[in-house]
């Protein structure tokens, strides 16, 4: 017997929850954050100044490209695009995580090599003068 048909069955509704639906929310979202979260910083910082207008500039374009970038790896990764991005973000992720590394290192010897803090003035005194724990009073 010959399948004539060529159409394919319908999705239950949590694929298409997650494949067709919930890429509007987050579109969304997105959209909304750059509205709302940075129109409200630039409502904040009123009047603005050049560097202000410079640096809130710089924020819709880092998140409307973060935007793409999620958009991207979670609905688009199977495609050229997105194997192209997965390959760039991997280059980056080991120099990233180098640095990290090297930071955290240096900061636990700066941390070791500070002297110890002097704990003579701990003790809890009364109102008397008198310190709590030492020796008895009268």
């Amino acid at each position: 017997m010959r399948v004539t048909s060529t159409r394919k069955p319908e999705p239950d509704w949590r694929r298409w929850f997650l494949r067709d639906y919930a890429r509007y929310w987050y579109a969304l979202g997105v959209l909304l954050f750059i509205v709302f979260g940075i129109g409200e910083l630039a409502r904040l910082s009123a009047p603005l100044s050049t560097g202000a207008a410079i640096g809130l500039l710089a924020l819709v374009l880092a998140t409307l490209a973060a935007g793409i970038i999620g958009y991207i790896l979670l609905w688009r990764r199977d495609t050229p695009g997105g194997q192209r991005v997965l390959r760039i973000l991997r280059s980056i992720r080991g120099p990233i995580s180098r640095g990290l590394r090297r930071a955290l290192s240096r900061r636990a010897v700066v941390a070791a090599n500070a002297p110890a803090p002097d704990n003579e003035g701990d003790h809890d005194e009364d109102e008397s003068g008198d310190r709590e724990g030492g020796r008895p009073i009268g």
